[in-house]
């Protein structure tokens, strides 16, 4: 985890390109913990479109919105509470 020094979404989305730019190949999301947070990972797990703060994650300097097929995969993914 790294931690952000952006205040605002589109200062996020700024520092995470510049991230995945750097890191190319690696998918940059920003989280939130206590703050927020810029995680890689090399693969996206069913689980990102809930991890993500805003519904986008940054990828060799692009930013690309979760598509609907990602979002019902973390939904039915996720157990529900009965």
């Amino acid at each position: 985890m790294i931690e952000m020094k952006a205040k605002t979404e589109a200062a996020a989305k700024k520092e995470a390109v510049e991230r995945s730019e750097s890191n190319g190949g690696k998918y940059v999301l920003v989280i939130s913990c206590f703050g927020a947070f810029m995680v890689e990972h090399k693969r996206l797990n069913v689980f990102a479109p809930t991890d993500s703060c805003f519904g986008w994650y940054a990828l060799n300097g692009k930013v690309k919105n979760f598509t609907g097929a990602q979002v019902v995969a973390d939904q039915i993914a996720t157990p529900a509470m009965a």
